[in-house]
């Protein structure tokens, strides 16, 4: 039996909660990683980048292959290359060796992210395809701190069970797989692919909106990242109680993202959701660097920015496949997206901790403000019509 409808959307969430846990999971572990290895906390930190540095290059590789394969097989594969990744890293007992498994898990990532968004896209149409990106892109930050918060609770030293049961629900989403639709395979001559990659890069409503979404991932994961050790520093919080707390604000994050997907399956323009969220995200993601209000005021904060990020997120997401031109173009497009979207979370973490570690909590405000006003300057104002042609749609 095939799934459909709303069961497909929640059981193609759940893999972007997956794949983006590769990269949450891996935050309260590094220092448990660096002192049984016996490495510096600076070098175990490439675990969690080399992840997505290998995606920054391979997404659009990745988008022409869903585009030629089919995204429920990529999806498949995605799974088991996961599967495999992350039973190899708990058995590793060198950094070298664990930073290979990374790398394969990084294969993973890649796979899931682009096929999944490309299922959850082409199965959907009209409102509902809008309500379904909305949520779907939730699963980022979502996963990201779902995965922090569980994974916080084995950062005394027990780091090789984050892998162990991350290798049990790599399994389960590769069994899941014979529940998914395929769609149809688009063009595979290589003209055409090279053509549809070509299209996505010059096509500029679809770039403007790739930067706005690099933005607003270097924010949320800015914030994601650097809150435990801020929690810690400047109001005596344990690790493991700020990781929950991120974890906890994952609630928001969905909260948002449901309130903006019953928005946009009533025909509200994505491009305003999005707007109208950005204000409040900057305000509330400014609150939380403030010492002042004490753990639950911040705590409160960072609820309500992420719900205001949900919101945001799921505005730019429902955009993308309105800027695409033709189904056969939705693959790369996707591909190109989420390579933006990594080079945010490549940039994300080092920024705040370079800003927190050059100016404290002051800079990290400051860094919280202008980032979502920089997203209003770049994010397109309204979608392309059906059947035009995206370079001659205004930015």
């Amino acid at each position: 039996m095939r799934l459909s409808g709303w069961p497909l959307i929640a059981l193609l969430y759940c893999y972007g909660l997956l794949s983006t846990a590769c990269v949450g999971k891996m935050f309260p572990i590094i220092g448990a990683i660096a002192d049984e290895l016996g490495i510096r906390t600076a070098v175990a930190a490439w675990l969690i980048s080399c992840v997505v540095m290998l995606a920054i290059v391979g997404l659009p590789i990745v988008g022409g292959l869903v585009a030629r394969f089919g995204p429920r097989r990529l999806l498949a594969l995605g799974a088991l290359v996961g599967l495999i990744a992350n039973l190899a890293a708990m058995i590793c007992h060198s950094f070298d060796t664990l930073l290979v498994a990374r790398l394969v898990e990084g294969v993973s990532f890649s796979l899931i992210m682009v096929a999944g968004t490309t299922l959850m896209a082409g199965a959907n149409t009209g409102a509902r395809q809008a309500a379904a990106m909305a949520v779907w892109a939730t699963s980022g930050p979502a996963g990201i701190g779902i995965s922090q918060a569980l994974s916080g609770l084995a950062a005394a030293g027990a780091w090789r069970h984050v892998f162990g049961w991350s290798a049990g629900t790599f399994g389960v989403a590769l069994l899941a797989t014979a529940l998914l639709p395929e769609l149809a395979k688009s063009d595979s001559r290589s003209g055409s692919q090279a053509q549809s990659l070509l299209s996505s890069y010059t096509n500029l409503p679809l770039l403007k909106l790739c930067v706005t979404c690099a933005l607003l991932t270097i924010s949320s994961l800015a914030v994601a990242s650097v809150f435990p050790t801020y929690m810690h520093q400047q109001l005596g919080s344990a690790i493991a109680q700020a990781s929950s707390i991120g974890g906890l604000a994952s609630a928001g994050t969905i909260a948002g993202s449901l309130v903006g997907s019953w928005l946009l399956g009533r025909s509200f323009p994505a491009a305003r959701l999005a707007m109208i969220a950005f204000m409040p995200l900057a305000v509330l993601s400014a609150l939380i660097f403030l010492p002042s209000l004490g753990p639950l005021g911040i705590a409160a904060a960072l609820i309500a920015s992420s719900a205001a990020l949900g919101a945001a997120s799921g505005g730019v997401a429902a955009m993308l496949p309105q800027l695409v031109a033709s189904p056969a173009a939705l693959g790369p497009a996707i591909g190109m997206f989420y390579q933006f979207a990594n080079l945010g979370m490549l940039l994300g973490a080092p920024l705040a901790f370079t800003v927190y570690a050059s100016s404290g909590s002051p800079g990290l405000l400051l860094l919280a403000l202008i980032l979502p006003v920089i997203m209003i300057l770049t994010m397109p104002r309204r979608s392309a019509p059906p059947g035009s042609v995206p370079e001659k749609v205004a930015g």
